[in-house]
């Protein structure tokens, strides 16, 4: 799993952060790549061995590492046919936009462009805007 889908899991399970109202995709990113769950701390820039007992074993750690290495979304990025993701902003909360395919078919007839934060965590009330009319504007 990416780190959004483990955000929208912990969220559908309906287990909270302790600060948020509820998981964000960023929030994982920073919790698996922070070393010290395993062992480590860091300080001025450097990486150091802690006294503390770690969480979770080195080898998993860097396991996690080179699993976020292999799923850069900006390796996929460039591969993809969806000219403006990355580009496109919501005009309501600024977060980026993405492709989607709506509907209860595998795959609606359209695709559209829909705001981060309304796709992941359903509370924003931005409309989606259909891909081929935006594209169109836009070229």
């Amino acid at each position: 799993m990416g780190v959004v889908a483990i955000s929208r899991e912990l969220n559908r399970l309906g287990i909270k952060p302790r600060k948020a109202e509820h998981w964000k995709g960023t929030r994982i990113h920073k919790m698996i790549t922070n070393p010290l769950y395993a062992g480590f701390i860091r300080w001025g820039g450097e990486t150091a061995m802690g006294i503390h007992q770690p969480i979770i074993t080195q080898e998993l750690f860097d396991t996690a590492q080179k699993t976020l290495r292999e799923r850069n979304h900006k390796t996929r990025q460039l591969r993809s046919p969806n000219y403006l993701v990355r580009l496109v902003k919501c005009s309501l909360c600024g977060a980026p936009m993405h492709v989607t395919y709506p509907g209860t078919e595998p795959r609606s007839r359209f695709k559209y462009y829909v705001c981060n934060n309304r796709y992941n965590h359903k509370s924003f009330k931005q409309d989606y805007i259909r891909a081929d009319i935006l594209e169109t504007s836009v070229i």
